[in-house]
């Protein structure tokens, strides 16, 4: 007897299924007792990037107030830090300060890094970075990440950086102040805003009221490509003062921004 068999295939896919959540940070809150819900917020955003798990579109919500933070603050992929504005700020511990001319990219205080490039999909917002009066070395490294935004900071009084971007793709940054983020010297200057190797990567609405150093450099691998990127809708403010001496003996004025050698 024929028998006739129906095979069905079922082709069964794979379903991302995202969980946020929002985690408290405050500087009435506990890192000892409390859990990181708004009830019971955690105290400082290093013992809560310890805490939220990365890549589940976490974020973590800082109160207004000042935090001293213990530095590097290792931000993972897919995790977000939002502040309550220009009232949000923060600061690194003495034990992180560091005033050398000498490149330390560890020195900045947001590590939003990863050794190769991975997609972190995150947002850092509406806070402020303040250097303590140029002790500490640098605002925020980005480095082997795309999909980064950037958005409604102020970054004050660092002593040799505000932001570095390096190895990004596909990021923005926009509505940032600066203020005294760069070094200068006889040989040479750094910028409140440093990229190298970029791809796909938007800079608009920054303020930089510095009065020295650069307002944007290319700066970091041998300056690095530059690619398929706009700067656009930037309010950069050079010092007039002529710091940076030439082998033949005369003065450089500060550049507003500067893509040398890319």
């Amino acid at each position: 007897m024929k028998r006739n068999f129906i095979v069905i295939v079922l082709l069964v896919g794979l379903v991302h299924f995202s969980f946020a959540a929002d985690y408290y940070v405050s500087t009435s809150g506990s890192d000892a007792s409390g859990d990181g819900s708004q009830a019971r917020p955690w105290r400082t955003l290093h013992y809560a990037l310890s805490k939220v798990p990365a890549n589940q579109d976490h974020t973590i919500r800082l109160s207004a107030g000042t935090f001293v933070e213990n530095g590097p603050l290792r931000v993972p992929t897919r995790v977000n830090i939002v502040g309550a504005g220009s009232s949000t700020i923060i600061k690194a511990a003495s034990s992180f300060h560091y005033t050398s001319s000498k490149w330390d990219y560890n020195k900045l205080l947001f590590q939003v890094t990863s050794s190769s490039m991975t997609v972190g999909n995150q947002h850092l917002k509406n806070f402020t970075i303040d250097g303590d009066n140029k002790k500490l070395w640098g605002g925020i490294m980005v480095r082997g990440r795309s999909g980064i935004l950037i958005e409604g900071l102020t970054v004050r009084d660092t002593y040799f950086t505000g932001i570095w971007l390096m190895d990004v793709k596909n990021s923005r940054i926009t509505n940032i102040n600066f203020s005294n983020c760069a070094y200068i010297s006889s040989s040479y200057g750094t910028g409140a805003l440093h990229v190298a190797e970029i791809d796909g990567v938007e800079v608009d609405h920054v303020t930089d009221v510095s009065g020295v150093g650069y307002g944007i450099r290319a700066m970091g691998v041998s300056q690095g490509r530059i690619y398929n990127s706009k700067f656009h809708h930037n309010k950069l403010t050079s010092g007039t003062q002529n710091y940076w001496v030439q082998p033949n003996g005369s003065t450089t004025p500060t550049i507003c921004m500067e893509l040398f050698d890319v």
